[in-house]
């Protein structure tokens, strides 16, 4: 077992399948209640009692001191232990970014560094030089309960493989899940970063469920449903972004020609705007310099907008990633999309937010998936 299950005064192993699936439901309902885990479980009042008092025994969770409630009952809030942390870290050919939170997502320390690795050496020292920094914040305050990364490239999220990595043209496959699993001996989780990114959107905004088709445009582009018809939907993602867009067009990272993404990502833009992406500063801070790729990209983003809407349902966009520092991109987007679109595709809103975050999103799901390992 790992190291943090030994300082336990329990066992994860030796409990039912009711202990995991409470736990499970403080972390992704905290603050809750006892009444609250019954009627969301099933489970009855004694299992729940039962299970509650086991994981406080266990010191996963606490209790904090009552509450009068309105009809002058004592009501206590269930949430998980404070000193448990997990570990995110996601990677893109702009930045490596990282978050340490709480289990429950409560965000504790973040920080960006730039990518610069040319090699696929270097981007595995990159990646281990960001868990580190992440493990000196949490060293002697906190214990790590999972770890976390997320990638823009291919990561088989069971094997652990990172099969590619698309900045670095000659990567090998890499065993990374093992690879970490065994410098720093704890849970690990792999998954893309357009997941993750719906992971931490789903938990941020899970009370005002809407309709919602979710797109980040940064280096790369990507497009998830985190919520279908007021309710979670699995986060389902689809891979629209390597569609062709332009037959015999312009070269994208993956190797075809014309895809969507070499147009409308802010990578596409930069390298069509003869731009490096350490200077994607020059292009926000001068837009109208830009403005025939920054216009071409909501045109080829606005049509895909009206096909993928066309055959998934949604009234809600929001758009997320670096593009959002482009301030006259969502005005442009909409224009686009009201120029081409026809009578079946639905009237929609675009928001923008920067709320949401890959590494906090691949940290939150480490925890997850290491409460649902132990249940198996």
């Amino acid at each position: 077992m790992f190291d943090i299950i030994k300082a336990m005064k329990g066992s994860f192993m030796k409990r039912q399948k009711s202990y995991y699936e409470i736990f499970y439901n403080i972390v992704t309902n905290s603050p809750t209640t006892r009444r609250k885990i019954e009627a969301q479980t099933g489970y009855s009042w004694g299992t729940v009692s039962s299970n509650v008092c086991a994981l406080i025994d266990d010191g996963f969770i606490e209790e904090t001191s009552p509450t009068i409630n309105g009809i002058g009952r004592s009501t206590y809030s269930i949430i998980p232990n404070k000193k448990f942390v997990t570990i995110g870290v996601s990677i893109n050919s702009f930045n490596v970014s990282c978050s340490v939170s709480r289990i429950d997502g409560d965000e504790l320390y973040s920080f960006s560094m730039p990518f610069d690795a040319k090699s696929q050496e270097e981007t595995i020292a990159l990646i281990v030089d960001c868990f580190d920094k992440g493990f000196a914040f949490a060293k002697d305050k906190y214990s790590i309960f999972s770890i976390g990364l997320c990638n823009r490239g291919y990561i088989d999220s069971k094997s652990g493989i990172l099969e590619r990595f698309l900045p670095i043209k000659e990567w090998k496959p890499f065993p990374i899940k093992s690879f970490l699993e065994e410098k720093y001996h704890t849970f690990v989780s792999c998954n893309g970063d357009m997941y993750c990114l719906s992971v931490d959107y789903c938990r941020k905004y899970r009370n005002s469920a809407t309709n919602t088709l979710l797109v980040s445009v940064s280096d790369g582009l990507g497009f998830s449903f985190p919520f279908v018809n007021g309710t979670l939907n699995g986060l389902e993602r689809i891979d629209f972004g390597h569609s062709i867009a332009k037959i015999g067009g312009e070269e994208c990272a993956c190797g075809k020609k014309g895809c969507l993404e070499a147009y409308c990502s802010l990578g596409g833009v930069l390298k069509r705007a003869n731009l490096k992406p350490t200077e994607k500063k020059k292009l926000f801070d001068n837009e109208e310099k830009y403005q025939k790729y920054i216009d071409e990209a909501a045109k080829y983003l606005g049509i895909a907008l009206i096909n993928v809407l066309t055959i998934f349902r949604a009234n809600n966009v929001v758009l997320t990633g670096e593009i959002a520092n482009i301030k006259s991109f969502p005005q442009k987007l909409k224009q686009a999309y009201l120029k081409y679109k026809g009578t079946l595709e639905p009237d929609i809103t675009i928001s923008v937010t920067s709320n949401i975050s890959t590494a906090l999103g691949v940290a939150f799901k480490a925890a997850e998936e290491r409460i649902l390992n132990e249940e198996k």
